[in-house]
């Protein structure tokens, strides 16, 4: 039988939620789909509900790994996947009961390597918040070529960082061998999904809601606190900058996204290390060597920041020194 849909589930820690994740998929009115299960060496239960919940079901199968991470385990889960189409759900999320339909009645009437879509919070006690979040995009194909003219209104949204939200055709992924960043616990699923748009044709932005994001777990894979990760900021922002490169976008925006998470990351990183020690030094390096903040200084007219000046001219302790008195 072919398989429209892979569902991959990895899962830590997760029994509270993990019954009502694994239901929600399996209250589709469509069945080519198959679920894969990834336990990331759950020791609170939900192993044994994964293997419950595969024995019963043909199309669900179980994968039990030591603790990995959840880039890991997604990454397993794309080698184990059958179906034409991928899709990635947090084990203490939910979809909605029309999520497979909808998206068979995209694909039976476009060729496109993306569905994206909109999602909403749910709260301790299953309460769905009043807030959505949409694409911010007009709905319907979007053809390759154009995507420049939507990257950052996708990267602004909140949609491009739930990872539910969107549909990845599987041999797209493969072709080109696209896979999660396992080192990294911060922007991986956003890089993830900004390769994915770099080498894929046309797209479908669906305004429906159809995903639910439980906001308020701190045990789950996905949803654990991150210390942020320079690498893969300066990643992120420079594949964003390849797609506006050289067609008439302004990089304003851009550059004023980039200088406030590199904000955020020199706070990160004065509250987070007492002293001034080399790793401090390695991640001012990279930054004061990074094109894309080069650029930005000079873009933004921020010359008189005499922070930013200091990282220029590699005065990287009173850069420090600076950020932390201002703690």
């Amino acid at each position: 039988m072919n398989i429209l849909f892979s569902i991959i589930i990895p899962i830590y820690q997760s029994k509270k939620y993990l019954h009502r994740c694994i239901e929600s998929v399996l209250a589709q009115e469509t069945r080519d789909y198959e679920i894969i299960l990834i336990d990331d060496g759950s020791t609170d239960g939900s192993e044994i509900i994964c293997d419950e919940y595969s024995t019963k079901y043909d199309n669900i199968s179980c994968i039990h790994q030591k603790n990995q991470g959840v880039s890991c385990a997604r990454n397993v889960g794309i080698k184990n996947a059958k179906g034409d189409y991928l899709i990635f759900l947090d084990s203490d999320d939910f979809i909605s009961t029309n999520y497979l339909t909808e998206a068979t009645n995209i694909l039976g009437s476009y060729s496109v390597d993306m569905i994206l879509s909109g999602y909403q919070n749910v709260i301790k006690g299953g309460k769905i918040t009043r807030e959505k979040y949409f694409p911010l995009v007009s709905e319907g194909i979007w053809k390759a070529g154009y995507y420049y003219k939507i990257v950052l209104t996708l990267f602004e949204s909140s949609v491009l960082h739930a990872i539910g939200t969107k549909i990845y055709r599987r041999s797209v992924l493969i072709d080109n061998q696209i896979m999660f960043m396992e080192q990294w616990d911060y922007y991986e699923d956003i890089y993830f999904c900004l390769q994915f748009l770099y080498k894929s044709k046309d797209i479908y932005v669906s305004n429906k809601i159809n995903y639910f994001y439980q906001r308020d777990i701190k045990d789950s894979l996905s949803k654990r606190a991150v210390k942020i990760n320079y690498q893969s900021i300066q990643y992120t922002y420079h594949l964003l900058a390849k797609f506006i490169r050289g067609k008439g976008i302004k990089t304003d925006r851009l550059f004023e996204l980039y200088m406030g998470r590199i904000n955020i990351l020199l706070d990160d990183i004065a509250a987070s290390e007492c002293r001034y020690n080399s790793k401090v030094r390695n991640i001012y390096i990279q930054i004061s060597h990074d094109k894309l903040f080069q650029q930005a200084i000079i873009k933004l007219k921020m010359k008189n920041n005499i922070e930013y000046v200091l990282l220029m001219k590699r005065c990287y302790f009173l850069v420090y020194l600076i950020r932390r008195l201002q703690l």
